[in-house]
């Protein structure tokens, strides 16, 4: 998983440009899901698939929600030395 991007803010996540922008990624997802399940090749299943887990990263730079807040210094491997 990735962390945000460092200009996006707490507030950037409770406006409502992010709420519409999370409400349609939700309903593109369920779409997507929804093609997903009828019959597809290997190849068209893994797209579905791919375009779904994408729409999911961009879900999970939402720091606000639990489970996606990222650590405020990086982790060089050093912690605990």
């Amino acid at each position: 998983m990735f962390s945000p991007p460092d200009q996006l803010t707490v507030a950037d996540f409770l406006s409502p440009t992010w709420r519409k922008l999370e409400a349609y990624i939700n309903t593109r997802i369920a779409d997507l899901r929804e093609r997903n399940d009828q019959d597809a090749d290997a190849e068209a299943t893994a797209k579905l698939r791919g375009r779904i887990g994408a729409f999911k990263e961009l879900l999970a730079l939402d720091i606000t929600k639990p489970g996606n807040v990222t650590p405020t210094t990086p982790d060089d491997g050093a912690a605990g030395m």
